[in-house]
């Protein structure tokens, strides 16, 4: 409605142009501003609802809220109005009428994507997007564990990042908000391996190709049974809904731990001729390393 009583204004302005009938261009010029004000009532309204959301729901497997869901679903369906909406936001200042939590806001996030360019459309979409990352991070506060809040916070900005690829956000948004917050992924994804799998690494030794003892080898392999299968019991029933960030996730331990423990298994058990000694402590050969590894994020306990 508000882009046809656009188009339709200059013919309003000619066909009632005369004093006599100035009252019924001034309604089409009062129904354009009240549709105008309804719109920007309607973004405030939205980041409201986003702020306030106290669903339970916390994902407690660490995928991806149904906030982040809905809230991406009806910003990119936003993203194809943009130029009505961009018209729309014109000189009109960021809400404040609803502040964001204090850390967000000392945070250098949303100035440093504020451009010249930047429309006031843009600013506003950014904003509902830092909302939602702002009630994300208060979520994931619930979760039972801190690798399952790095891997919540991974999975959900990695869903609002695809979205965003994904749709005219891009333009709106542009280049510089897109790697900040794929950098941000890559963060909480580092995160979560060092919380969720640093002592399985801690566990085996800076130089695997080392000498030692037969007592030595046998405590190294015995604590990485260990480390390895009480993350992998945590681990497990996490999932990580995205299929190619699933195997990013996954490769990446794969790199960081396999070639560490086929170097160690190679040195201390093949090259000791399957020392008898020995056997009963190496419980995993390589492949069984890696294959743990594989199955993870399919959200089912081993």
């Amino acid at each position: 409605m508000y882009t046809a009583i656009t188009v339709l204004l200059p013919e309003i302005e000619l066909i009632f142009s005369f004093n006599s009938t100035s009252g019924i261009k001034s309604q089409a010029y009062d129904s354009k501003n009240r549709l105008m004000e309804s719109v920007r009532n309607i973004f405030s309204e939205f980041e409201y609802a986003i702020l306030k959301d106290s669903s339970k729901s916390v994902a407690n497997f660490g995928g991806v809220h149904s906030l982040t869901k809905q809230t991406m679903q009806y910003l990119t369906s936003l993203a194809d109005y943009s130029n009505v909406l961009s018209e729309i936001f014109l000189d009109v200042p960021p809400s404040s009428k609803f502040p964001l939590s204090e850390s967000y806001l000392s945070s250098p996030e949303l100035s440093n994507n504020v451009t010249e360019n930047a429309t006031r459309f843009s600013v506003q979409m950014m904003r509902l997007i830092l909302s939602l990352l702002c009630k994300i991070d208060v979520k994931s506060k619930q979760c039972k564990n801190v690798s399952l809040s790095y891997l919540f916070l991974a999975n959900n900005l990695r869903h609002i990042v695809e979205k965003v690829q994904g749709s005219k956000l891009k333009y709106i948004l542009g280049d510089d908000w897109l790697l900040k917050h794929m950098a941000k992924v890559k963060q909480f994804m580092e995160n979560y391996e060092r919380e969720a799998w640093g002592e399985v690494l801690s566990s085996l030794p800076e130089n695997p190709t080392a000498a030692l003892s037969v007592a030595e080898a046998r405590e190294v392999f015995m604590k990485f049974n260990l480390e390895l299968e009480k993350a992998y019991r945590k681990q497990s029933a996490f999932v990580v809904p995205e299929s190619k960030f699933c195997e990013e996730i996954k490769a990446s331990l794969a790199r960081k731990i396999v070639p560490i423990y086929r170097e160690l298994y190679d040195r201390h058990y093949i090259m000791a001729g399957n020392h008898g000694e020995m056997k009963e402590y190496v419980k995993f050969i390589p492949e069984d390393v890696q294959n743990y590894l594989v199955n993870l994020f399919c959200g089912i306990i081993a």
